[in-house]
């Protein structure tokens, strides 16, 4: 119990540090006076702030994979209460997700983000069995990053509703993938 305490104290306190200034102006020194931690807690932890700013992205990452704790759920594009509950993580989430893309956050957050929206993608249409195999890691490349990047859009001009229609209408076009390949075969 201590580790997820003192763990998630440094992370809180690492997010709140950065409302108020760039992360590579934040020191260890001061995220330990912040956090009321010794110098030791923390590096029994973390080597340093960068290790943070990574588990932070990793904790992100899993919590919009995985929205029910109990029984564990992947997340898919087949359930609109699913899509409901992303749409508010991420809104409930909008100040980590924003700290994160910025230039002081982590800068693999965005291609991380875009590599787990593929793979949700890809399972859906792979799952359908439908185009061929190139075609499908091409169109759910392309679908991922124009989804995150609409949510990105949405969380920067804090319309959250954006967040949910963008999830909908990408739910819709998987949809239409799947339709029309039973229409149209190639």
């Amino acid at each position: 119990m201590e580790l997820l305490s003192t763990t998630h104290k440094i992370k809180q306190s690492l997010i709140l540090l950065c409302k108020t200034a760039p992360i590579e102006k934040i020191t260890v020194k001061q995220l330990i006076e912040f956090t009321r931690i010794s110098r030791a807690t923390f590096y029994n932890y973390y080597t340093n702030l960068t290790e943070v700013w990574q588990q932070i992205t990793n904790d992100v990452l899993f919590e919009m994979s995985t929205l029910k704790k109990e029984p564990l759920v992947m997340f898919s594009f087949s359930d609109l209460q699913l899509l409901e509950q992303l749409a508010q993580y991420i809104k409930r989430r909008q100040f980590v997700i924003r700290m994160l893309l910025n230039k002081n956050g982590d800068p693999e957050f965005l291609e991380k983000w875009e590599q787990q929206m593929k793979c949700i993608i890809l399972k859906y249409l792979n799952d359908k069995n439908i185009y061929e195999k190139k075609r499908r890691d091409e169109m759910s490349e392309f679908l991922a990053v124009a989804t995150v990047h609409k949510i990105i859009k949405a969380i920067f001009e804090e319309n959250s509703e954006h967040i949910l229609s963008t999830l909908i209408s990408t739910k819709d076009i998987l949809s239409s993938f799947s339709i029309n390949r039973m229409f149209n075969h190639e």
